[in-house]
């Protein structure tokens, strides 16, 4: 997936009044990362993703100083999936060519084919 990096405008930080403004914040897709600073940080979110156990889906809020030093802040193993507009995983998505629907498909189809939760359903 691409790395999104968001610009705040007029605050430092993330907060319920940028979630319900995005006119108070740009995000970038995807984020202007160098090849190594981008290989750094998609093995250090494989190593962490696997770590803790997540299926499926998971994004994790980074910061990055202006050191250039990462750091991990969350791990959200429920992103929204509400939107073009207002979710980032729909927008990773739009900027891959992938549509909600082809990805939900994609999640419904893993899910089921997963060794550990692989049953018979009735439909």
């Amino acid at each position: 997936m691409p790395i999104i990096e968001i610009k705040f405008k007029k605050i430092k930080i993330q907060n319920t009044e940028v979630k319900d403004n995005p006119d108070l914040i740009e995000e970038i897709i995807p984020a202007p990362l160098t090849s190594r600073e981008r290989a750094t940080l998609s093995s250090q979110s494989l190593h962490l993703y696997n770590k803790l156990g997540c299926l499926g889906v998971a994004r994790f809020d980074i910061r990055q100083k202006s050191n250039g030093v990462f750091y991990f802040l969350e791990n959200n193993t429920c992103p929204g999936i509400i939107s073009y507009e207002h979710s980032d995983l729909p927008k990773q998505l739009k900027s891959m060519g992938i549509s909600l629907k082809q990805f939900v498909e994609y999640m419904i189809i893993a899910g089921l084919n997963r060794p550990e939760t692989k049953r018979e359903y009735i439909c």
